[in-house]
């Protein structure tokens, strides 16, 4: 029975590690369509169009599985979706004015503020070891955005945000019922994310895309659909420890895409700054393993 367990135990985290990986190659392939698409039509429209076809083809999805949407406006399943629609909005600001491979190591402290978030809303314990490894991610961040005389850029400072908004989103996963379809939970966020696109298109204006702009779009929409699937999918099952070094594939995809499409190479204390984030996040994740 225990060799039983086990084996089952790897195969979930198989299942997860897998799902994660496909998750991380579709949200590189979406901020790069959606970083094309920004210049070309006002935020909220962009995150509104990309919501639309994302939700059309996710309810379609849902409603051929057969399974019930009932869990929609489950109370945890709702906030998990706003922090989503929030985390959009700030995104689409963050990637307009950063370089993609900055922004995502950026946002690849989020584990590290994870750590962080857990020994205040889990009550977990860090040791002066994981503690040291988060000074050091922070101090990566620092190099990354490189704050001029004045201060971080506002495109930094959102970054910085968006990365602290995914921490405290992947923690709410984690308590959303086992019995819940991952599908409802995706359909949820992108629905939710949709709204509000549209309530900023409503301040923004509404202009008509052209052909080329709408085509990212959906591209952007099929991408981030079947990213945040993968993602709910391969976290709230898999152990943390199994899948969170996985995030770290986002960073050469961010690399080379920003290399190949805008020509953007990292600078020395930038490329130092992504050595430290990711280098930290490994380390931490190791001793928690020793931990456990």
């Amino acid at each position: 029975m225990a060799i039983h367990q086990v084996t089952a135990s790897r195969e979930v985290n198989r299942h997860g590690m897998r799902a994660i990986i496909v998750a991380q190659m579709l949200f590189s392939m979406s901020d790069t369509l959606v970083k094309l698409a920004a210049p070309l039509m006002p935020s909220g429209e962009l995150i509104a169009l990309r919501g639309l076809i994302g939700t059309t083809i996710l309810f379609i999805l849902a409603r051929r599985e057969g399974g019930s949407l009932a869990g929609l406006l489950h109370p945890v399943v709702v906030l998990r979706a706003v922090l989503e629609g929030v985390i959009s909005l700030l995104f689409l600001s963050a990637i307009n004015g950063l370089p993609i491979g900055n922004y995502t190591a950026i946002m690849l402290s989020s584990p590290l503020m994870i750590t962080a978030l857990a020994v205040v809303v889990l009550g977990h314990q860090v040791g002066w070891h994981r503690w040291a490894a988060i000074a050091v991610g922070f101090v990566g961040v620092l190099l990354v955005a490189q704050p001029s005389a004045s201060g971080f850029s506002s495109a930094a400072w959102l970054a910085i945000a968006c990365a602290m908004l995914v921490a405290v989103r992947d923690i709410v996963t984690r308590f959303v019922p086992a019995t819940m379809p991952s599908m409802v939970v995706t359909l949820m966020t992108s629905l939710v994310t949709t709204l509000i696109g549209a309530g900023m298109a409503g301040i923004e204006g509404i202009t008509r895309p052209s052909p080329y702009a709408l085509m990212l779009v959906v591209l952007a929409a099929l991408a981030i659909s079947g990213a945040n699937l993968g993602l709910i999918m391969g976290s709230r099952k898999a152990d943390i420890g199994a899948i969170a070094p996985l995030r770290y594939i986002g960073m050469p995809l961010a690399l080379v895409s920003g290399w190949l499409v805008w020509s953007n190479i990292p600078n020395v204390a930038a490329m130092v700054g992504i050595t430290c984030i990711i280098g930290s996040g490994l380390y931490a994740l190791h001793r928690e393993r020793l931990r456990a």
